[in-house]
């Protein structure tokens, strides 16, 4: 007896000493995660809440006390001019026990000072303070530059909860011995009854006639058995649950029947082994079944696992695994038994409600993010809009200054608008307000269009513009001309955005029934992850993007939705580093060539002869233009790249007319003209100008005989041809 209570006073002292010791163990460990850089920046006051670092210290704090539950409170303190004042702590703002950042700690006694002296950990005796009573692991945190230390990380234990669970611990101890002592006890009286057994032996008769009725209960008692084990196996498969017993010494695995259900095997093909067990493992959670499993037969007296098997058809469930380990007098495993239960639906639902659960934090980051965006988006450019709108009431100011400032107001008055247009389309697609307005348009004047709104935008960030298309020659087609500009209007903007050098270029490929459109950069690429959810709507590739770049990340949203309005789809190939390329496709319908469709035509200037027009133009696709629409077999379009060429062109052939593009390298189509017209004056050359010129105000010593005015309106081009070549007996 008193050796049993010397063993519970020791077992007393043990379960402290290791309690405390794990406190201060745990307590170290989570101190290491936290940066001394971050708390460096902490003044101890209310600015530092809004201080990037405190709010990822204050998530720590949170994350701290979520992975360890018998820990109450965790916090930092300093040390100012002998006083203590809190840094943070894990409670929430709206808690009773919130302590904001530099609040004077008043109850901290010497136990809480003295890691600011010694560096050193300390494990305080029952403290009770305004919070209730504990006991606080404290860990010194240092300055690695200077060896000081600069706070100390707490974390609070209830000291009820602490003395409850030593008294739990020393209760199970107490149990044992108690058991002890009661077998003890047993074995006495069972000595004695042997003692008494022997007086009985004369009672051998009466018991040989008992022993015969017992036999009869025995055979009953061994049916019902019989019975119950059927009830059992009943059980066990309602709950997809079976037992398994494996004999190490012997090296002998058995199962229940439902096992061979559970991993979808029988009984008459499945040889029952560990190796054969193991082989129905998941690939992936092998290691970590035989590594749980080993530690188990090392260090415990239960192994509970939960892993995946993949049956003989492919497919793959949870399990989860429940088992006792026997040991020898050595304590050395001699078998295990156990229960393996079907939690696949369990598994699948839990995933479901993981998933759905990060899918909702997702959804509001991206719509924090998306009114943090907006905010930029929307005070840049009011702040620009109101601030030059002061400006301009300075008198004193220039008529050139206030045109300057006027433009900038515009333009950020444009800018404005375009947010708020995203956004208002963003929520009309959302609420499917949004409706498809088809109507008859040109491809290859829509085409010529796309060029020339973006050729100079694109070329004055230096990149290289370029249209390509599969040659569908003059077609009209029925379908949202607005939102197919919108939406190449948006790639095209990101593609400049996000290119800095290279090039870009638009393709358009026209099919029986349906238009595809790609728009290809060489720009700053997208990683394969931030593919899928770039055409999110609030969402940029990643935070950087924003910061960078700006935008309200609606664009490609909008985008694509506007695509699949129109019955299409949208897709994405990227490199990092190497270029996008965007591309959708729509459904169309043709509705017949250009003529048909009452379209300006030439093919009815009815020429007997070919006519050669020569067409200045450095630019290939207005070139290209102008062949596409040309449907005369009779008109045969000659192109020079350049003035110089276009003398030379002019000096060697036979040309009957010239469009002059009146700003091009090398010699420019004024000077080209001028010499023209000085060697050869009875060509008619026709100036192409991208600004409006009357024709019946040409200056007397102007080259030309005539201004067109880019883009070329095809009625006025074809009444210009008519005029120069009908006349000449050409016909």
């Amino acid at each position: 007896m008193v050796l049993g209570l010397l063993y519970i006073y020791y077992i007393w002292h043990k379960v402290n000493r290791n309690l405390e010791e794990t406190a201060i163990r745990q307590a170290q460990s989570i101190s290491a995660m936290l940066s001394i850089e971050e708390i460096k920046t902490l003044n101890a006051d209310l600015t530092d809440q809004e201080k990037v670092s405190y709010h990822f210290l204050k998530r720590k704090m949170h994350e701290v006390l979520e992975v360890n539950p018998e820990a109450t409170f965790a916090y930092l303190y300093t040390l100012r001019n002998g006083k203590v004042f809190f840094l943070m702590d894990s409670e929430d703002e709206g808690s009773e026990n919130y302590s904001p950042p530099g609040q004077e700690f008043t109850e901290a006694d010497q136990e809480d000072i003295s890691p600011f002296y010694t560096g050193r950990p300390v494990l305080t005796s029952p403290l009770t303070d305004r919070w209730g009573t504990w006991r606080s692991a404290l860990i010194p945190l240092k300055d690695s530059t200077t060896g000081k230390v600069i706070a100390v990380y707490g974390m609070d234990y209830n000291a009820g909860n602490w003395r409850k669970k030593a008294l739990v611990t020393l209760f199970e101890h107490t149990l044992i011995v108690v058991l002890f002592i009661v077998t003890l006890v047993l074995l006495v009286i069972i000595q004695n009854k042997n003692l008494i057994r022997k007086k009985e032996i004369e009672y051998r008769k009466k018991l040989e006639i008992e022993l015969k009725k017992n036999n009869e209960d025995l055979s009953n008692l061994v049916a019902k058995n019989e019975e119950s084990e059927e009830k059992l196996k009943e059980a066990q498969k309602t709950a997809h649950l079976g037992h398994w017993n494996w004999d190490i010494l012997k090296e002998e695995l058995t199962w229940s029947d439902e096992i061979f259900n559970i991993f979808g095997v029988s009984k008459e093909t499945f040889s029952v082994s560990i190796e054969n067990f193991e082989r129905t493992i998941h690939p992936d959670d092998l290691e970590y079944f035989l590594k749980t499993r080993d530690e188990g037969l090392k260090n415990s007296l239960e192994i509970n696992i939960v892993h995946r098997i993949v049956l003989p058809n492919g497919e793959i469930r949870f399990v989860e695994e429940r088992s006792k380990v026997i040991r020898n007098k050595d304590n050395e495993p001699v078998s295990v038994f156990g229960t393996v239960q079907d939690i696949t639906g369990i598994m699948l639902v839990e995933l479901e409600l993981k998933k759905a659960k990060e899918k909702a934090e997702e959804a509001n980051q991206l719509k924090t993010a998306f009114l943090q965006n907006l905010s930029h988006e929307v005070r840049s450019p009011l702040n620009a809009i109101i601030g030059f709108a002061e400006l301009i009431n300075n008198q004193k100011l220039s008529k050139d200054k206030i045109k300057h400032y006027s433009e900038i107001i515009a333009g950020s008055s444009n800018q404005l608008l375009g947010v708020i247009n995203d956004v208002l389309t963003i929520s009309s697609l959302e609420k499917k307000q949004t409706e498809v307005d088809d109507v008859v348009f040109d491809l290859t004047q829509f085409v010529w269009e796309i060029h020339s709104i973006f050729q100079s935008r694109v070329e004055a960030k230096g990149l290289t513009f370029s249209i390509v298309t599969n040659g569908f020659g003059n077609v009209k087609i029925i379908s949202d001309v607005n939102k197919i500009r919108q939406v190449i209007a948006n790639l095209i903007n990101n593609s400049v955005k996000f290119t800095q050098k290279g090039d870009i270029t638009v393709g358009f490929n026209l099919h029986e029934h349906s238009l595809e459109i790609f728009v290809k950069d060489t720009g700053i690429g997208i990683e394969k992850n931030d593919q899928e959810k770039i055409f999110e709507r609030f969402c940029q590739a990643n935070e950087s993007i924003s910061r960078n770049f700006g935008g309200t990340g609606l664009g490609l949203s909008i985008s694509k939705g506007f695509i699949e309005l129109l019955g299409g789809t949208i897709s994405l190939e990227s490199v990092p580093g190497l270029g996008s390329t965007f591309g959708f496709s729509i459904p169309v319908k043709k509705v017949g060539s250009v003529e048909e469709s009452g379209q300006i035509v030439f093919s009815d200037i009815d020429f007997t002869s070919i006519v050669n027009i020569l067409v200045a133009e450095d630019e290939e696709v207005n070139f290209f233009y102008l062949s596409e629409v040309n449907d005369n077999k009779n008109i045969s379009l000659i192109h020079a790249i350049n003035g110089e060429e276009a003398v030379n062109i002019c000096k060697t052939q036979k040309i009957d007319l010239v469009l002059m593009d009146i700003k091009m390298p090398v010699l420019d189509g004024y000077s080209a003209a001028k010499i023209i017209k000085s060697q050869l004056p009875n060509i008619p050359v026709i100036g192409l100008s991208a600004f409006s010129i009357n024709s019946d105000k040409i200056e007397e010593e102007s080259p030309f005989d005539d201004y067109l005015t880019k883009p070329v309106n095809l009625g006025l081009l074809k009444k210009t041809i008519k005029k120069y070549l009908i006349d000449k007996t050409l016909i």
